[in-house]
């Protein structure tokens, strides 16, 4: 008996599991950078959703402050975050959760094509270009690119997620 009891919360264990792991990136709504992943030390410290927060950063005219777009959270990109949370009221822990996603998104609109720009007026150069591609079958990936509208050239990019 102490067996099959074993085997059942073992069952039940893995079921979790596998259930959040797939319903983690269904999660994440395109349109709405608010159910985009934690960002920040202790959260999500490297890959895309990084280099979203630090491309939305630098297009909000922290460049200097938030250092390199390289998708590693960092002592710079901890410091560019802190000021963009105080410069809109935020609590400047260097938390990019919900609350400042969401203070992302509100300067993010659409355009045609599934495509999407975040533009702050904080710089007059960069903008933030985000865009939703097939990888085949039922497979998409959300990219950013980080424009410099002087030179009308792409100065960083990646894949922010999957799905």
């Amino acid at each position: 008996m102490k067996k099959l009891k074993k085997y059942f919360i073992a069952f039940m264990l893995l079921t979790c599991v596998s259930f959040t792991a797939v319903s983690s990136v269904s999660a994440y709504e395109y349109r709405d950078k608010a159910t985009w992943a934690t960002v920040g030390y202790g959260y999500t410290t490297s890959g895309g959703f990084v280099g979203a927060v630090q491309a939305d950063l630098w297009a909000t005219g922290y460049q200097t402050a938030t250092g390199s777009v390289d998708e590693l959270y960092g002592s710079r990109t901890n410091q560019g975050v802190k000021y963009f949370q105080n410069k809109y009221g935020l609590s400047a822990d260097g938390i990019v959760g919900s609350n400042t996603w969401h203070r992302f998104e509100l300067y993010t609109y659409d355009r045609p094509n599934n495509k999407r720009v975040y533009s702050n007026t904080g710089s007059s150069i960069y903008e933030v270009r985000y865009a939703t591609y097939a990888l085949g079958g039922q497979s998409f990936s959300v990219n950013y690119y980080l424009y410099n509208t002087s030179t009308e050239s792409t100065e960083a990019s990646g894949s922010v997620y999957n799905y």
